[in-house]
């Protein structure tokens, strides 16, 4: 089950990054703060809790001050799979 949350993670974030829009983010410090959300894994509940995104000058979304790799609004799109940011 993990790996088919995993794949389907992955896939979303494939899918946001052709897809994603040209929309400006509407936080003025190039930061968003993503809800903490519950998630069941074969029977176990995992919690993630709320993350401050941050858009880097390179244009990837940044989490604790470490670089994800990933482009801002696509790691935003696929978060806001499992929770909300604003």
């Amino acid at each position: 089950m993990k790996k088919v949350i995993f794949s389907f993670a992955i896939l979303s974030l494939v899918f946001a990054t052709s897809c994603g829009g040209d929309d400006d983010n509407d936080s003025d410090d190039g930061c968003q703060t993503c809800a903490a959300f519950e998630i069941e894994v074969e029977g176990v509940t995992q919690t993630s809790p709320e993350v401050e995104v941050c858009e880097g000058d390179n244009g990837n979304a940044f989490v604790a001050g470490v670089d994800t790799e990933q482009e801002f609004e696509a790691y935003i799109q696929a978060y806001e799979l499992f929770s909300p940011c604003n």
